[in-house]
Order: structure tokens, then C-alpha cells, then sequence
């Protein structure tokens, strides 16, 4: 691989700490490697506490945004940042609401995917034009 600076990959489980193992190995396995210093420099974040889906969906159980939101925060340390952007926010909503919609009879006949549904739903929300500029400040001096 190339001396120069490489990006570290961001892993954000969601769907168990199986599947999470299983998306890392896969990582390692398809990766050209000759050594282990070859491999993409990763980051796994896995949190068993988040809330249980099904019980957030059917029963009004625990709301999904505390683990939207520091999902963010390590997105954002990932890319270099102290601060959340917008982006950080949007890049992770699919992954952290995918599994939490339960598709109606219609969706199945028409054939939408959760993902397409979530697509359709993050064009109607306006994300703010920048970020807080205290923010930018604050981060730039950590």
C-alpha cells in the first residue's frame, strides 16, 4: 500500500455483534494484503445497549436518536472532526432506522425497500445550511 495518509474505516454495528464480526472479517479478507500493516486502519463501534427495535416500533419503547446521535459524534472523531455536521447525521440514518420500519402490505406489492422509504423521508428534512459556527471554533481548538 501507499505511504501516504490513509482513511480509517468507520464500522457502525447495528445489526448484532455477529453481524458486525462477520462485515469486519469480510473487511479483512477482501482487502489486498501482504501484511497486516497493508489492512484499512478501522474503527468497530458495536453497543449492545442500544434499544430493542421491535419494542421500539410496536411498543413505544425507547427512542433510536441517543444512539443516532452518538453514532455522529464517532463518525465525526472518525473523519477528524470534534464537532457533528449534517452529513454525519444523514450518512447514518438508513443504518440506524433500516431495521426499524416494519413495511406495509402496499410497500412489499410495490416493491420499496426500507431504504428507499428513508430516501423518500430525508428529502423532506431540511438539514441546516451550516454548521454552528461556536461549534467550528470549539473544535478546531481541541
Amino acid at each position: 500500500m501507499s505511504g501516504g495518509k490513509r482513511k480509517t474505516l468507520g464500522i457502525l454495528g447495528g445489526m448484532g455483534p455477529e453481524a458486525t464480526a462477520y462485515f469486519f472479517e469480510l473487511v479483512i479478507r477482501l482487502t489486498a494484503a501482504d501484511e497486516d500493516q497493508d489492512h484499512v486502519p478501522v474503527v468497530i463501534r458495536s453497543d449492545p445497549r442500544v434499544p430493542h427495535r421491535t419494542k421500539a416500533i410496536l411498543e413505544g419503547g425507547p427512542s433510536p436518536l441517543p444512539s443516532l446521535i452518538e453514532g455522529a459524534r464517532a463518525l465525526a472523531f472518525l473523519r477528524g472532526r470534534t464537532y457533528v455536521l449534517p452529513e454525519d447525521v444523514t450518512d447514518l440514518v438508513a443504518d440506524v432506522f433500516r431495521h426499524r420500519l416494519v413495511l406495509s402490505y402496499q410497500a412489499l406489492a410495490d416493491a420499496m425497500t426500507a431504504d428507499q422509504i428513508i430516501q423518500k423521508v430525508m428529502q423532506h428534512v431540511q438539514a441546516p445550511d451550516k454548521p454552528l459556527e461556536s461549534h467550528v471554533r470549539a473544535g478546531a481548538k481541541s
